[in-house]
């Protein structure tokens, strides 16, 4: 399936790159993607093992073809602080927290479990606040999935 190259919601068709949102206007200010489409026992293996899923998220980062980040972030949840360190552990880049980001112009990857759009928002204002060159978010699944199982 392919998906739109900013938000990577899946396109019903091939005619364009991006989906009719992000056409009209970009809602984010980072490019996104996703290990995975959502299904069902994605999100126990989140809840119980995030670590176990780091080597997807790694996987999907290398297929996408994304910059080497310089630090890596995790949103405010548990499911994703434990997701994030074991990928930095995984690509060998270090994991940081937001409020330890001393320079501006650093290549940010954050790391997501599985978090609803204004979650995100609200998880990424204050890393935009210190000026990164780029920042890059890679998700288990496309946000809003969480929901759909509570």
């Amino acid at each position: 399936m392919e998906h739109c190259a900013h938000c990577f919601t899946p396109l019903p068709d091939l005619k364009h790159r991006f989906c009719a949102r992000c056409r009209r206007g970009l809602p984010l200010t980072v490019a996104r993607a996703f290990a995975f489409d959502p299904q069902a026992p994605l999100l126990a293996l989140c809840a119980c093992a995030p670590e176990e899923l780091a080597g997807f998220v790694a996987y999907q980062w290398v297929q996408l073809d994304w910059p080497i980040p310089d630090a890596i972030l995790s949103l405010p949840d548990t499911a994703s602080f434990r997701l994030s360190k074991a990928v930095s552990h995984l690509l060998c880049r270090p994991w940081i927290e937001v409020r330890e980001i001393k320079s501006p112009g650093l290549e940010l990857l954050i790391v997501d479990a599985i978090s609803p759009f204004d979650h995100i928002r609200r998880g990424v204002r204050p890393v935009l606040e210190t000026s990164p060159k780029s920042i890059y978010q890679l998700s288990l699944a496309p946000y809003g999935f969480r929901n759909y199982l509570d």
